[in-house]
């Protein structure tokens, strides 16, 4: 029994000494095996050799392309034939419905003097070829008056010509009497002075005449003139029914209408002065951007400046600040912000057919240029401790002093000589540096938190910000109320004198519980504004004042009136 335990044993040794053996072996192969991978690892580490180099340093924002130069195509809205007033003779506004019959096509581009859209004017046309005809026939007046005028003058001639006769032939009877009797020169005499009478009779009906026929004469010419003006007046107003290109553009047609804005379409009847179309020049385009203002001492006229559209990223266009906003704007981009940016626009060097208003852009303006100092990329940087640090390559850490930077290079102004070698990306190491836009964005949070708690203190506010920084977001003080705040009458007489209220108990009672039921809901801040009407819901207030009062009193008093027994009520 005991050789064959002592067998086993032995058995079993032999195989627990197999098992450890392998193991062993195992764990070594594994080693060089891990160490091999390491080695390749660390020798496939990217490094960068720090030399000089030079850089420049932007302020990059995002842009929007628009044209220099565009003009918005309305409906002609303009006076019909007949008058310059409204309702004035037959003429007034031409409120006649015009339909669309032409429309160039969106998207083209248009040369100077093509057509844009016709509208129908054949009712124009057809009062333009009746104008025509009363032209001709006003002409035609004209020439018979002048002839009718001419025979006329001649049968005047001839009557001035017998009159002139008759004074003749009785001026030699009364010679021929100088040796007949007495009153045979008195009867020649007196024929005399009646042919003279009825010569200067003559004269007078010949002139009457000639004032008439003048008078005639003229109204032809009036009547010639009306024509050739209203035929005038209907060409103008059928030249305006037709727009033009004023300048060389792009034809985009704009959307209006109520309650569904569309655009036109062919067949439309637009109102007058409809906005149909905006008509940009492509010629000369430029870049909208907003800058912050606390940026704008980095930006001057005639600044270069480089742009990429977002839809053909890899090519890169030029241009110059061509003007900057004389004041500031509150941003868009939230309701809330306080945030205060200035419009500044690049104007392209230029012109190119890709280039569509309203397309978004990335503008990087030049703000410096590094030239020969040490340049290392922003990815080898990262921060411990608040300094900066760089890995060198045999893996020491490195700390060093940064200048000047771009989003992709920083200057080193210590800790690095050139020709050294850094790790390009030491992943894992410290906090890796933000770009300029993030750090851009933690600098405008910083700003917009500062103003926040400005105003807060402003409207007398007093909240202990650093009791309550640690708590959680679920039991934290809601925008701005919590247990640090403090709801003081003066915090409130100051909201009154705000809101030119005066400091009523009423007013106090109900601005108290506004605030109160507010700073509950946690819409302090959003609910400004909200129960200004005269006693309205909860969260009116009482503005009646006593009669007498100033506008700037703060103070109701009761006037005291006698009734009608002299006591004082």
């Amino acid at each position: 029994m005991i050789p064959d335990i002592i067998k086993i044993k032995e058995y079993m040794d032999r195989n627990v000494f197999r098992l450890v053996l392998f193991s062993v072996v195992g764990v070594l192969a594994i080693s060089v095996i891990t160490l091999m991978v390491m080695k390749e690892e660390v020798e496939g580490i990217e490094t960068y050799t720090v030399e000089k180099g030079e850089f420049d340093v932007v302020l990059s924002e995002s842009a929007e392309i628009k044209a220099v130069q565009f003009r918005e195509i309305r409906m002609p809205w303009m006076m019909s034939r007949g008058g310059y007033g409204r309702g004035r003779g037959r003429g007034g506004w031409d409120s006649t419905p015009r339909q669309i019959i032409y429309m160039a096509e969106e998207g083209i581009v248009v040369q100077e003097g093509d057509t844009l859209i016709k509208f129908d004017v054949s009712d124009l046309l057809e009062k333009k070829d009746d104008a025509l005809e009363e032209l001709i026939t006003a002409q035609d007046q004209y020439n018979e008056e002048i002839e009718l005028q001419k025979s006329q003058k001649i049968t005047d001639d001839k009557s001035k010509q017998n009159s002139a006769f008759s004074i003749e032939n009785a001026r030699l009877n009364l010679q021929l009497a100088q040796f007949e009797s007495d009153i045979t020169k008195k009867e020649r005499q007196l024929e005399l002075e009646i042919a003279r009478i009825d010569s200067k009779k003559v004269e007078v009906e010949i002139a009457a005449r000639e004032l008439t026929r003048q008078y005639r004469l003229e109204n032809r010419k009036k009547d010639i003139e009306a024509g050739q003006n209203t035929i005038d007046a209907y060409d103008l107003q059928i030249d305006m029914y037709t727009i033009l290109a004023p300048f060389s553009g792009l034809v985009v047609y704009t959307e209006s209408g109520w309650p569904t804005p569309k655009k036109v379409q062919l067949g439309d009847t637009p109102h007058p002065m409809q906005t149909l179309m905006q008509l940009p020049d492509l010629s000369s385009i430029k870049a909208t951007i907003y800058i912050n203002d606390m940026d704008i001492n980095r930006i001057w006229n005639g600044q270069l400046g480089r742009l990429r559209l977002e839809s053909y990223p890899d090519e890169v266009f030029t241009g110059k600040v061509s003007r900057i906003a004389y004041l500031s704007q509150k941003t868009t981009t939230s309701y809330y912000s306080n945030l205060k940016v200035v419009e500044v626009e690049l104007l392209l060097d230029e012109a190119n057919e890709k280039f569509r208003p309203g397309m978004s852009a990335h503008v990087e303006l030049i703000v410096d240029k590094v030239k020969e100092a040490l340049v290392i990329p922003m990815s080898s940087v990262f921060e411990v401790d608040g300094a900066a640090h760089v890995m060198m390559e045999n893996g020491d850490i490195q700390e060093i002093g940064l200048g000047r930077h771009c989003e992709c290079k920083v200057e080193v102004l210590s800790g690095l000589e050139e020709g050294d070698e850094i790790v390009t990306t030491p992943y894992g190491m410290g906090t890796k540096l933000g770009s300029l836009n993030e750090f851009q964005d933690r600098m405008n949070q910083v700003v917009q938190f500062q103003e926040h708690f400005d105003e807060i203190k402003n409207l007398g506010i007093d909240y202990d910000y650093d009791a309550n920084r640690g708590k959680p977001a679920d039991t934290g003080p809601p925008s701005g109320s919590g247990p640090g705040m403090e709801i003081s009458e003066d915090m409130i007489k100051r909201i009154l004198d705000r809101q030119g209220l005066e400091a009523t108990p009423e007013n106090i009672k109900k601005t108290r519980e506004m605030i109160a039921e507010r700073m509950k809901s946690g819409n302090f801040q959003r609910g400004r504004g909200e129960g200004r009407g005269r006693g309205e819901g909860r969260g009116g207030f009482d503005r009646s004042r006593s009669q007498g009062s100033r506008p700037d009193q703060r103070t109701v008093k009761s006037e005291v009136k006698p009734d009608s027994t002299g006591n004082k009520k």
